[in-house]
């Protein structure tokens, strides 16, 4: 347990770090996808709503990546699963509903990246 929190504290604080950084100094790391072809990625824009976010601005980090704030949900039923698993059992066995909800994401994100590249 504690190894679990201090691994998720870890990515927070880089996270936060990050962010900061980019919000800063307006450099950030380059979408490869988008870099290549042109496209949007179904994460482009997460760093520039993370900021959006920091700075209190919700409805402009909301239309940075609209996709993913409608995964929001999935997400932290995914992860609330993830804890109380590793919590309970000490490892993570994604049962038939986690499989639903993570096949249901990977559709979601297809199909999120051709209506924003449409």
């Amino acid at each position: 347990m504690k190894g679990l929190l201090r691994r998720y504290l870890y990515i927070a604080v880089t996270g936060i770090l990050y962010v900061l950084f980019v919000w800063k100094t307006g450099v950030g790391i380059p979408c490869l996808i988008r870099s290549t072809t042109g496209l949007l990625c179904p994460g482009c824009g997460i760093t520039t709503m993370a900021v959006r976010i920091i700075q209190g601005r919700y409805v402009e980090a909301y239309h940075c990546n609209q996709g993913l704030v409608w995964m929001v949900p999935a997400i932290l039923y995914l992860w609330i699963r993830y804890i109380r698993s590793m919590v309970r059992e000490g490892r993570y066995q994604p049962g038939k509903s986690d499989q639903v909800v993570i096949w249901l994401a990977i559709v979601w994100m297809v199909l999120w990246t051709i209506i924003r590249n449409r």
